[in-house]
């Protein structure tokens, strides 16, 4: 079937009446829109996880199609939306992997003042045992 917008109306109308077959060719023609839609917009590889969330939306908002409006633009609509989720999850990722490099280095800093407190410690134990046994006892008195 060609996807055009005629013939989308009329699977989407047939879907919202229940008709099983229209709805599978529905999502299949949609597929092929979608895909073609966030080829131009997104890396290749974020592509079908896109498409199926967006199909996921679709079918979440069936009902709210109106069959006096165009379905090409709700569903553009819908997977613009999606599109602005996936940058905002990409943005906030890529936050998160510059906080995670901030965290690390604060790690290996806390780690390396732990390893001088600890080589401190060992100085000390180090020192202490040069003195005889009486003469550690008198210098805890002092």
């Amino acid at each position: 079937m060609s996807i055009d917008e005629p013939s989308l109306a009329r699977l989407m109308a047939a879907s919202q009446r229940g008709d099983r077959a229209a709805y599978r060719a529905l999502l299949g023609d949609c597929r092929k829109w979608l895909t073609r839609y966030f080829a131009r917009r997104i890396a290749p590889h974020h592509i079908d996880d896109l498409v199926q969330e967006t199909l996921v939306s679709m079918h979440r908002k069936l009902a709210t199609w109106d069959s006096r409006r165009a379905f090409l633009p709700w569903l553009a609509a819908i997977a613009r939306y999606r599109w602005i989720d996936m940058l905002r999850r990409q943005r906030n990722e890529a936050e998160l992997g510059d906080n995670d490099a901030a965290v690390g280095a604060e790690d290996e800093a806390v780690r390396l003042d732990r390893r001088g407190i600890a080589d401190f410690g060992t100085e000390r134990i180090a020192r202490q045992s040069e003195y005889p046994s009486g003469a550690q006892k008198a210098r805890r008195t002092d």
